[in-house]
């Protein structure tokens, strides 16, 4: 499998980059890699350089700053096409953990049946092997959606963005607006269309702007039924202030895709994300202080 080259962006976690690589590895001979260290400072580049450094088929590269998601994997992206001109290439974290080996063939399968297909991954697994229909693959939001997503819970109830069902198009495959970022295959002619990821967010939404990125080229974004793979990746209960930090990149990429991909007019869109992104913001630290106060018993 020399048609596809894998891009692993990792933070302080050579110690799954590294056996992730070598899992890959046995399953796809004549894969490539290229391992974006995203300045971790904690040795992670040595030891994931000097693990492969014999290895032609795998690059160890280091950014000098981290900017972030999307920044770190273009670094990684560009290397790919530069160094192995790969007709495919798969972003993955440190934690997906692949144990089909037929994903990756299952996928390629359903880019040769669909030339405008853009963007495939299989059915996401959470750490305990269980698959949530809500985290597998989401609408693109539009218009006011994202001040209704600002509000806490009421998204959920309202199903916006989420699929109630999905369905199956002529090729076997479903069909969405975007899929996770934590694993999947990009038809390497289309991303070079779309000019990769969107460098403007450090974290949050570069799974939705790709997907806008398609649609308004006329690509297509699909989940493939059948092959699954596991994102380890645990819910921990964070402090106040790292909790706010989340929630501070989240609306902040949020804002930045409404004034960049929004349909609407920005002076209709942006004046309302922003009192709705207040407001969400009360609401989110009244619910964590209520949550640490009335403690189930």
């Amino acid at each position: 499998m020399g048609n596809i080259c894998f891009v692993i962006l990792n933070y302080r976690q050579a110690y799954l980059t590294i056996p992730s690589i070598k899992k890959l590895k046995e399953y796809y001979p004549g894969a490539s890699f290229v391992a974006v260290d995203n300045n971790s400072e904690d040795g992670s580049y040595d030891s994931i350089k000097k693990e492969f450094i014999n290895d032609t088929y795998v690059l160890t590269l280091h950014n000098a700053s981290n900017e972030g998601y999307a920044v770190g994997n273009n670094v990684g992206i560009r290397e790919a096409i530069k160094s192995f001109n790969p007709e495919y290439i798969a972003v993955m974290n440190p934690d997906v953990i692949i144990e089909d080996k037929n994903i990756v063939p299952s996928i390629i399968k359903a880019f040769c049946r669909d030339k405008a297909l853009a963007f495939a991954t299989g059915l996401m697994l959470d750490n305990q092997k269980r698959l949530n229909p809500k985290t597998i693959a989401w609408k693109v939001p539009d218009k006011l959606d994202d001040c209704l997503l600002n509000f806490p819970y009421l998204p959920f109830r309202l199903g916006i963005s989420k699929y109630v069902s999905f369905e199956l198009d002529e090729y076997g495959k479903f069909c969405v607006g975007a899929i996770p970022g934590s694993f999947f295959i990009a038809r390497t002619e289309h991303f070079i269309k779309m000019k990769f990821f969107d460098e403007n967010t450090f974290l949050y939404c570069e799974e939705r702007i790709l997907g806008i990125k398609a649609k308004r080229l006329n690509l297509k974004v699909a989940l493939i039924p059948g092959v699954f793979f596991i994102h380890n990746h645990p819910r921990k209960k964070e402090p106040f202030l790292n909790a706010m930090k989340t929630y501070f990149y989240l609306i902040k990429s949020r804002y930045y895709y409404n004034k960049e991909y929004n349909s609407w007019p920005k002076w209709i869109v942006l004046p309302s994300f922003v009192l709705s992104a207040m407001v969400g913001y009360l609401l989110t630290v009244l619910v964590w202080l209520l949550r640490r106060i009335v403690k189930p018993k």
